[in-house]
């Protein structure tokens, strides 16, 4: 494994704690896991890396494919404090999408449950994960990454691609948790989620259900529910969705 360094270039606005860099690494949700059970933990600590190995989606099998040091790979670790009761993965999305808005000036749309999409193409992916009262919240942002492989080169974009220029990680960083900061515990995240809403009043098909089992639901997107679920409008009936994936 790579050496884990300090960066002391980023302020981090959670407790000033430490943000980690990592040259490879299988994934930065496993290793956040085993060094804050391991070694002295500190609310809001980061975990970056430069290339992961193995890095994993919400969905089982699938991977985060990236370029080493081309894009922002990290996973954040919160304790309770900062949760409130909002749904994680969906806030954690309006703090992307706030950071494209307010510092790029990139109009970005969250597809539910836990992607971020500019021109509908996935520019960032979430994914969370709790362990002993913490909170694993991976996330992966393409940032300078121009090519990608051809499965998703017709699906994927990133923040270079969209602005036509190049931009230093660390700093993209700093100004994603600025704003992952200032989003949770935000009392108007649902409505300001909606108005991000991907394929809002569109007719979709939703996945649900465990892998080989899976079953699909179509309807209209009507908006979010107070628990973040996603709510269907099917034959003049309201379904609500807890878990699964929109497939278009």
């Amino acid at each position: 494994m790579s050496e884990l360094k300090y960066i002391n270039e980023i302020q981090n606005p959670f407790n000033n704690a430490p943000v980690n860099y990592i040259e490879t690494i299988d994934s930065t949700m496993k290793l956040a896991e085993e060094y804050c059970f391991s070694n002295f933990f500190t609310s809001g600590m980061v975990f970056m890396a430069g290339i992961q190995t193995a890095g994993r989606g919400r969905v089982p099998g699938r991977v985060w494919e990236a370029v080493k040091d081309k894009n922002l790979l990290f996973t954040l670790v919160l304790n309770k404090e900062y949760m409130g009761s909002n749904p994680l993965p969906l806030v954690v999305g309006l703090g992307i999408s706030r950071y494209l808005e307010n510092h790029h000036q990139i109009k970005s749309e969250i597809k539910w449950p836990n992607d971020i999409h500019v021109n509908g193409r996935k520019i960032a992916g979430i994914i969370i994960e709790s362990r002993k009262g913490l909170f694993n919240i991976g996330i992966g942002i393409n940032i300078n990454q121009i090519e990608f492989p051809k499965s998703i080169s017709n699906s994927a974009t990133s923040l270079s691609l969209e602005m036509k220029g190049r931009f230093d990680l660390f700093l993209e960083l700093e100004l994603i948790l600025l704003e992952l900061k200032a989003v949770l515990g935000n009392s108007s995240w649902k409505s300001d989620i909606n108005s991000r809403l991907y394929n809002i009043g569109k007719e979709v098909s939703v996945s649900t259900g465990l892998s080989g089992l899976e079953k699909i639901i179509t309807g209209i997107i009507e908006g979010i529910g107070s628990d973040g679920q996603l709510i269907l409008k099917n034959k003049g009936t309201l379904v609500e969705i807890y878990s699964g994936e929109v497939q278009q």
